[in-house]
């Protein structure tokens, strides 16, 4: 009896020495109380998030970096090399494959990964506890419009023995220093660590890197000629054509176009775009657009409008202002973000039409669209109106009949 009271009481006493001389970067457990042998070692696993728009854009292939930096053991911050082991880096990597929105809740895509556990097979040659620093290694060699997380977190690591003797990771505690944009945190709280599954995307877990994906399309550069290079129709082009024998191919035809935001980005609020006309007799000089804002553009047979640097999974708005008399039409190659459209063709108000409404542009395939007016011809307007016509001629027959007949009727009776 006096044999175990004596051996909590050593137990209570080197716990208090432990918690006195960890000083102000304490993560304390349970100060003061001896705690349970563990049973099974606790895991670290790193949260990838990566956000892009709800649609338009693909999964960048993609290999992502955490490095832990030793920071101290048992409060002290001196020969780190002998008492702290070294936690190699971690990584997780994505392709294209990696598609499906895995956290409904927030507008836009989350696609999200755990590394493995950080901890397996790192010896701890010591009770009690280990201070490391996590953040995330920006690539020498940038992915275009991928922003990468500046976060950094404290980790602290808490060891002691199991039922065998062997020194084990008993719990976990974290505290993030900075956002992922690199700001500092003011008065940072220390958090319990849960780990989370691969199966419910790591829920819980609170040591999170966000990186954003909101890549852009376009051609800044587009040719003096009349088709459409391939790197127009990565982000957006729409192209004026006129037919007809008598059509005049120096007219200028309206258009007011809008270019939504896509759903779900993190790009600057303040993004802009630009636009520049081209033919295969000139290109234009660039123009700059707001988005969410009507803007529009004069475009004659030959014409195309190219975008550049057009955020993808934005979503575009195209209305001809006066089709004067023409009858509007796309061409059965229009796509946009690799999918066939066709013509809305609703009047917004006299003669102006619109040639679609609200449609994403990305990078599944093409973006360009090719609007012909026809010249209505006599043939077309006789075909469109054969009904009235038909009743009008049937009318004047009938009359004539009437008239013809009444005539004979009078010569008749004048006869008699």
């Amino acid at each position: 009896m006096k044999t175990n009271f004596k051996k909590q009481a050593l137990s209570l006493v080197l716990s208090l020495a432990m918690v006195a001389g960890l000083g102000g970067t304490t993560f304390a457990v349970h100060p003061g109380v001896p705690q349970p042998a563990v049973e099974k070692a606790k895991e670290l696993k790193i949260k990838k998030v990566l956000n892009l728009p709800t649609s338009g854009v693909k999964t960048p292939t993609e290999t992502f970096t955490f490095k832990f930096t030793a920071k101290s053991f048992n409060g002290k911050t001196t020969d780190l090399t002998t008492t702290v082991p070294t936690i190699a880096n971690k990584t997780v990597s994505y392709t294209y494959a990696d598609s499906t929105d895995q956290d409904t809740d927030n507008v836009g895509k989350q696609v999200i990964k755990l590394t493995d556990d950080a901890l397996k097979d790192v010896e701890f040659k010591g009770v009690g506890q280990y201070v490391y620093e996590i953040e995330e290694v920006t690539p020498n060699t940038k992915t275009t419009d991928m922003t990468y997380s500046k976060a950094v977190y404290t980790v602290s690591i808490f060891t002691q023995t199991d039922s065998k003797g062997k020194i084990v990771v008993s719990d976990i505690q974290i505290k993030k220093d900075k956002n992922d944009d690199g700001t500092a945190i003011v008065d940072p709280k220390k958090n319990e660590y849960t780990p989370g599954t691969d199966d419910d995307h790591g829920k819980g877990n609170g040591l999170v890197f966000n990186n954003n994906y909101d890549k852009k399309g376009g051609n800044g550069t587009p040719e003096q000629k009349e088709t459409p290079g391939e790197n127009d129709k990565k982000g957006f082009t729409l192209k004026k054509i006129v037919d007809g024998k008598n059509a005049n191919n120096e007219e200028k035809f309206e258009f007011t176009l809008k270019v939504t935001r896509p759903e779900g980005t993190h790009a600057d609020n303040n993004a802009k775009f630009s636009y520049k006309i081209a033919s295969k007799d000139s290109v234009s000089e660039a123009t700059q657009v707001e988005y969410g804002k009507d803007f529009k553009v004069e475009l004659k047979h030959g014409e195309r409008i190219v975008f550049s640097d057009v955020l993808l999974g934005s979503k575009v708005k195209a209305t001809e202002s006066d089709t004067k008399g023409y009858l509007p039409s796309l061409e059965a190659d229009s796509k946009l973000n690799g999918t066939a459209i066709t013509l809305d063709a609703t009047v917004a108000s006299g003669n102006s039409k619109i040639i679609f409404a609200d449609t994403v542009i990305g990078e599944d395939g093409d973006n360009f669209v090719t609007v012909k007016n026809s010249q209505q011809t006599a043939v077309g307007f006789i075909l469109n109106n054969l009904p009235f016509i038909v009743l009008v001629a049937f009318a004047g027959f009938g009359i004539l009949f009437f008239v013809k007949n009444k005539k004979e009727k009078d010569e008749e009776e004048q006869r008699a």
